[in-house]
């Protein structure tokens, strides 16, 4: 769920006594340099 529709950026699994509390989901958008225009 947290890969789904991303296409540049991380995720990140927060783990506390062997258990999985907490994804953090950073999406990133590109820009082409010659356009100015996000990247799709």
């Amino acid at each position: 769920m947290a890969l789904k529709g991303i296409r540049f950026g991380s995720v990140e699994i927060i783990v506390h006594d062997s258990r999985v509390v907490q994804i953090e989901r950073k999406e990133k958008t590109r820009f082409d340099g010659t356009l100015s225009r996000p990247v799709r």
